[in-house]
């Protein structure tokens, strides 16, 4: 887990902390984006931190003085920024491209132009579910240009 995400959990978790606890957190967070880390951590944390610097403003500013953290109800979840996908589900939408009218009739005219393999469908690759069209558009467009050398870069 990243420190973008380890520092989002502990964001997620608030209610469970006291008043100084988040404003040390606050501080910590702030000491990540003046950090070295990725840009894409600090995008990617940065996008959830609206309501957590707006609790901080609140408890600056005195709102929440009395506020008592709270044991915890349910079990932490530590969550991540990237939708983990149980691979039954990976499986089941590669059945689903393999049987799919339109990359059956791409296959077929793969094997009469190229010699190369027709491109196997990766989950990961492809952008997950919504990446089934743009594979399908990918292969489309190789099978078209009869040029398949910038099929990933398309």
């Amino acid at each position: 887990m990243s420190r973008a995400e380890d520092l989002f959990n502990r964001t997620y978790y608030t209610e469970e902390l006291t008043n100084q606890e988040i404003l040390d957190l606050k501080k910590e967070i702030k000491d990540f984006f003046q950090s070295n880390e990725p840009e894409e951590d600090k995008e990617e944390l940065g996008s959830y931190m609206e309501s957590f610097f707006m609790l901080c403003s609140a408890i600056e500013e005195g709102y929440l003085e009395n506020r008592k953290p709270s044991p915890p109800v349910f079990p932490k979840k530590r969550h991540t920024f990237k939708l983990e996908i149980p691979e039954f589900m990976k499986r089941g939408i590669q059945s689903n491209v393999n049987n799919d009218e339109e990359v059956k009739k791409y296959k077929k005219l793969w094997e009469e132009i190229f010699t190369e393999p027709f491109p196997l469908f990766i989950f990961d690759e492809f952008g997950g579910v919504d990446g089934i069209e743009d594979y399908k558009r990918k292969i489309k467009k190789a099978v078209d240009t009869k040029d398949y050398t910038n099929l990933f870069n398309i």
